[in-house]
């Protein structure tokens, strides 16, 4: 998100998606939070995983309105809105102290178990270990660094994986289920449609005709 008036450019060093949202300070006002300075640069992914409304608004946005035109720009513009002020949101949520949160590198270490063993059901008690804290500290740990329980965020996580997964468009929901440690399609289906708000089957590229 770009505060107006702000000079700023941004290298993208591999293929991926960017949103820019230019907001004005009269705009940004209305909200409790305070005003955004400049530019802020985020990564979208940590912030899905806190909020998957995030998530859902930029796939709309991606799904429902682009290319842009003169049809889908009143959608784009009102989807555009509800994505700023959920991102002020979730940028304002109050830090916890240092002390009282896991590190960046503990977190990219999780990150990196429940990627490389996205088929597996992870026990949060081997986070822990990876934290090197008892479960019992980690569990207090990991809910103020991520605002959400251990148990949450990886379900989220193994939903999200399942998500870019589909979007390939190389496998099956029921093989993508297989994938990610749900049990069939029918349970990667639940529990998919219930944190993002649409069935998998809406995430598969659209079929391209000659």
């Amino acid at each position: 998100m770009v505060g107006t008036g702000t000079h700023h450019s941004k290298r993208l060093l591999a293929g991926g998606g960017l949103i820019m949202l230019f907001l004005t300070p009269e705009w940004v006002a209305q909200f409790d939070s305070p005003p955004l300075r400049g530019i802020a640069v985020e990564s979208l992914r940590d912030l899905i995983l806190r909020d998957h409304l995030i998530g859902s608004l930029t796939d709309a946005l991606r799904r429902d309105c682009l290319p842009l035109s003169a049809a889908t720009r009143s959608q784009a513009v009102a989807l555009a809105y509800a994505l700023a002020a959920r991102l002020i949101a979730a940028l304002a949520l109050p830090s916890a102290s240092p002390s009282r949160r896991l590190s960046n590198e503990t977190m990219d270490r999780i990150a990196a178990r429940l990627s490389l063993n996205a088929s597996e059901r992870i026990p949060p008690s081997l986070l822990a270990r990876e934290a090197g804290v008892s479960p019992s500290h980690f569990r207090v740990l990991f809910k103020a660094t991520t605002g959400m329980t251990c148990e949450q965020y990886i379900l989220r996580h193994r939903i999200l994986r399942a998500k870019s997964l589909i979007e390939t468009g190389t496998h099956t929901i029921g093989q993508i289920a297989h994938m990610t440690g749900f049990a069939d399609h029918s349970h990667l289906t639940k529990a998919f449609t219930r944190l993002l708000g649409a069935p998998p089957k809406s995430f598969f590229p659209p079929v391209r005709t000659a």
